[in-house]
């Protein structure tokens, strides 16, 4: 089992230590050489990578809740770092708030304990559509005369008016139809 307390000790002292943006990989390849993931060295590589990111992210965020580091911990995609207190205020103005679908998701740890290489597949396959999607979606809010950031609504609106014109009975063509219903399904996974 994983030492919860300790991990999140380990994580805390090296964000102080260093004093400046600690890489997510970086952090758990430290904690890896510490021995803080030896529970999951039997699990198969996907497997063992997905915990090692979990517990390391659930430490984070609950570290972030439990020590009211709210402002002064920022969790990035890429990069963690630790702000000292008296500039927390300041750093806070145009940083964005943690989403909390995603805090959700690491603090609930069923996630852990009902994870199998099946689930850590759906995830990564899940994770690249999502990936892929945000890389299209410039060309898919052009194709639906949208601006990026439109609400769903928006989106919805915009999508029956272009698949209304680009429809090969209303005068369009499949082609153009088929790029419509394209963006639009482009849009739905971001």
């Amino acid at each position: 089992m994983w030492d919860k307390p300790a991990i999140s000790a380990a994580i805390l002292a090296l964000l102080r230590e260093r004093n400046a943006p600690v890489a997510e990989y970086d952090l758990i390849q430290h904690l890896s050489q510490a021995g803080y993931f030896a529970a999951f060295e039997q699990e198969p590589f996907k497997l063992r990578l997905f915990k090692k990111h979990f517990v390391t992210r659930h430490c984070l965020y609950t570290l972030q809740q439990d020590l009211d580091l709210n402002g002064s911990l920022r969790l990035g995609a890429m990069e963690i770092h630790l702000y000292q207190v008296e500039s927390a205020v300041a750093q806070t103005q145009g940083v964005d708030v943690a989403d909390a679908e995603l805090r959700n998701f690491y603090l609930d740890l069923t996630r852990l304990e009902q994870a199998d290489e099946s689930s850590v597949d759906q995830l990564l396959k899940q994770f690249w559509e999502r990936f892929y999607a945000w890389q299209s979606a410039a060309g898919a809010y052009q194709e639906l005369e949208l601006q990026p950031g439109a609400t769903w609504e928006e989106i919805q609106q915009a999508y029956r008016r272009a698949a209304q014109r680009a429809h090969p009975d209303m005068g369009g063509s499949a082609e153009a139809f088929a790029r419509v219903r394209h963006a639009y399904e482009t849009l739905k996974k971001i």
